[in-house]
């Protein structure tokens, strides 16, 4: 959380992310299971 911590407002567009914003986020968060599958990103080349 500290490394979050020490860029917060370095540029215009940073989002504050506070500690308690992170925790609720962790707390709620859902690993993927086995039926979802791997994640795959495909990126379309222009």
């Amino acid at each position: 959380m500290s490394r979050v911590g020490d860029r917060r407002g370095r540029w215009a567009d940073d989002w504050p992310l506070t500690e308690q914003t992170a925790r609720e986020y962790f707390e709620r968060f859902e690993p993927p299971t086995p039926e979802e599958g791997p994640l795959e990103v495909v990126r379309q080349v222009v």
